[in-house]
């Protein structure tokens, strides 16, 4: 027969809840501690500290005498303190399933199914592996998947002779560029050669004015893709401090500026930014894109912070040090799981977005 009085932080408000309970025929209920008969339940909640929770264990303690053991105290962990996770698989598994849809009756109304064409230059594991993921996400969608392997050798101007022989194919809807590409390759001319039309994965100039003038077009999808992952978690971006850290063409830029549409506060982070943990801080919505494992820390996270991981490194790991960072954000996107599926359905979505335009229907 053992007492017990339960302690519970509560980190983010900074007050402590104390639990009482009976084990067997021990009854610690009393009015005084609005405690239940033989049922343990919440007390009352006191400022952070020592002194309630000794007050309750010298209560109780006298009233049992001395011929009971002495109270004992356990740690339950503070769930109402845990984020939400923001799942990008479940997310992007709806995105799928409604494209489906679309795609059905794209092929119902011209008989013409939709096409994404990936090119891969080089052998790359990695990219390789990516490439195999987005294919069957689209054959899985009803769409045609065309795979063009290029060798390590290829130069730009045949990276770019290629590319310009799919943006002329009327059969092909949408292109992508797996990148990166080996170094003797111009990265930036080979993705100007996708007419922007097809640039279903927004890596083009053209797409990203678009993208800055919020006209219509193809947004890069990873950033497309958190933006939809903010969305469906309802979280409130209009009047907000986000942080962005990294300045990718094609990741860092675009997000700040989708961001920037929807009416949020934006600044952005870079190698050379100065005081990049204070900076940090200040953001209600924290994304990171920098491609270096665990490089924001937990304490560069404020708290009640949604926090956005578009990092995927080597150990399945994201840019963001995980388990700190949770403790003090109210969302954050785990890797793997979090925003990679929301690049994948985006760029598939975005496919069946220009089949339609391309085909003249305005779904």
């Amino acid at each position: 027969m053992r007492p017990y009085v339960t302690p519970c932080v509560f980190g983010a408000r900074g007050h402590l809840l104390w639990k009482v309970g009976v084990i067997d025929e021990i009854d610690l209920g009393s009015p005084e501690t609005s405690c239940e008969r033989r049922s343990p339940r919440w007390g009352q909640e006191e400022p952070a500290g020592m002194p309630a929770l000794l007050v309750a264990l010298g209560f109780h303690a006298g009233r049992l005498g001395a011929s009971h053991p002495r109270p004992t105290i356990g740690i339950i962990p503070d769930m109402s303190t845990q984020p939400i996770i923001m799942d990008g698989k479940t997310v992007s598994q709806q995105i799928l399933e409604q494209c489906a849809v679309r795609v059905r009756a794209i092929v119902e109304r011209t008989g013409v199914t939709p096409c994404l064409t990936t090119v891969l230059v080089g052998s790359d594991p990695a990219s390789a592996t990516y490439v195999k993921m987005k294919c069957k996400r689209c054959e899985a969608v009803g769409m045609k998947s065309l795979r063009v392997d290029m060798p390590e050798t290829t130069t730009t101007a045949e990276l770019v002779a290629r590319i310009a022989e799919l943006s002329a194919d009327p059969a092909i809807h949408g292109i992508l560029l797996q990148h990166p590409v080996p170094k003797q390759i111009d990265e930036r001319a080979a993705f100007e050669a996708i007419v922007p039309s097809k640039d279903v994965d927004g890596v083009t100039i053209h797409s990203f004015g678009t993208t800055s003038f919020d006209l219509p077009g193809f947004g890069s999808c990873t950033p497309a893709g958190m933006m939809r992952l903010l969305d469906h978690y309802k979280v409130e971006i209009k009047g907000k401090h986000a942080v962005v850290i990294g300045r990718s063409p094609i990741l860092g830029k675009p997000m700040a500026m989708m961001l920037l549409a929807r009416h949020a506060t934006v600044t952005i982070c870079h190698s050379r930014t100065k005081d990049l943990p204070e900076i940090a801080r200040q953001g209600d919505i924290l994304v990171a894109a920098v491609g270096k494992a665990n490089f924001v820390k937990g304490d560069w996270v404020k708290e009640g912070a949604v926090v956005l991981d578009a990092g995927y490194n080597e150990g399945n790991v994201g840019d963001v040090d995980y388990a700190p960072a949770a403790a003090r954000a109210s969302m954050i996107t785990p890797v793997p799981g979090g925003v990679g599926p929301m690049t994948i359905a985006t760029l598939i979505d975005q496919t069946a977005t220009a089949a339609e335009r391309l085909l003249g229907i305005h779904a």
